[in-house]
Order: C-alpha cells, then structure tokens, then sequence
C-alpha cells in the first residue's frame, strides 16, 4: 500500500511510487504523442494532407482537455481522478518490467477512455452522482483483481 501524505484537503492523499508514476506519464505521452509520430512517419514517405497535420498536433490539447472533464466529472471526496488512475496503474504492475508494459499501458487507456464514457453518459442521463458511482466501481474493479509482485 502506497504511503499517505497529509493535504490541506478533507482526506489524506496517497502518495505512489517512482515507478507508478513512470508508467502513469509514460501512457498518456503514447496517448498523447502517437498521432503526431503516425503522421511524421507517413509524411516521409508520401505527402500527407494538412488537415492531418493538424489533427495530430491538436490530439495532445483534447486529451488533456478529455482529462480535465473526466476529473471533473469522476472525482470523489475521498479520490481525485488522478490519484484513482494511479491506482489503477499501480494494480496492473506485474513487477517485470517489459511484461508491465504490455499490461499497464492498454488497462489504463481503456480505463481512461471508460470514464470519458462514464461521464458523458451520466451528463446525457442528467445524473450528476452516476459517473463518480461508477467510476468507484471500476477502480475498485482493478484493485480487486490487481496484479500481485
């Protein structure tokens, strides 16, 4: 269990590992970076368009803006969005290095854009307490069933 530091917030705030946090950054940076390097590898061996050129430049402002409104709308009390993203990174850690790759990165995309789903589902449902319910439910869902080292 990750040590606990204290915040000027209600609740103590988890505190995570080097590691956790490498993997946390390093998903969102594939995230993020992906189109940009797609279109740059194509754009050296055909032209590509300049609609796709900007498309892949402004892909890492609508992921962070993504981000934003999904610890807007998924954050508790008791855990930001963040910090329950670093739990579920820190639950899909096998302890091998490259084997944790292959598991932490797609588990906390797909739990990324899960939320984002949450939450525009919760705001079409005009229920402003079901996307937090059921975000708990899914972080809860990767401790549960967490990778063990």
């Amino acid at each position: 269990m990750p040590e606990t530091v204290a915040t000027a917030g209600p609740s103590i705030r988890p505190r995570f590992s080097l590691v956790v946090q490498t993997y946390f950054w390093l998903a969102f940076c594939v995230l993020g970076l992906s189109p940009i390097f797609v279109v740059y590898s194509i754009a050296n061996r055909t032209p590509v368009s300049l609609a796709w050129g900007i498309a892949s430049a402004s892909w890492p402002a609508i992921v962070a803006a993504l981000f934003w409104y999904g610890a807007r709308r998924c954050s508790t009390d008791k855990m930001s969005f963040r910090d329950s993203l670093l739990w579920i990174t820190r639950s899909t850690i096998t302890g091998w290095m490259f084997m944790s790759f292959f598991t932490v990165i797609p588990a906390l995309l797909t739990a990324f854009l899960s939320s984002i789903l949450i939450a525009v589902y919760g705001d079409l449902q005009r229920q402003p307490d079901y996307a937090p319910a059921k975000w708990a439910q899914i972080v809860s869902f990767f401790y549960r069933n967490r990778m063990r080292r």
